[in-house]
């Protein structure tokens, strides 16, 4: 049983980073397009409804169990490329269980 739950770990990363506790590479291209520790949901059993909570909590993004490793690395690629990111951001008329980016966060 872990110490905390996602969601909890989640919330306790965001607030080393506002208080920055969390030394971040600022030249990195993962942070000048994120401006945070992108952070994603892994769970057999989240619904299109918990999108807006999961955003509340941090989360960037999310990807259901089993985890198609083909689609997440696809996701991933999301973290330096706008562009992709872009492609995968959740959209209401989407499809929930391919996972996606929760919102476009992107500041480059």
């Amino acid at each position: 049983m872990p110490i905390v739950d996602g969601f909890e770990a989640t919330q306790r990363i965001r607030a080393l980073e506002k208080d920055n506790i969390i030394q971040i590479q600022k030249d990195r291209a993962s942070h000048r397009l994120n401006g945070r520790i992108p952070i994603f949901a892994v769970s057999a059993s989240l619904m299109k409804r918990q999108r807006a909570e999961l955003i509340s909590y941090g989360m960037d993004g999310w990807v259901l169990k089993p985890i198609d490793f083909k689609r997440l690395n696809t996701l991933l690629r999301g973290i330096t490329d706008s562009e992709q990111r872009n492609r995968d951001v959740y959209r209401s008329d989407g499809n929930w269980e391919i996972g996606g980016w929760l919102e476009d966060r992107s500041i480059a």
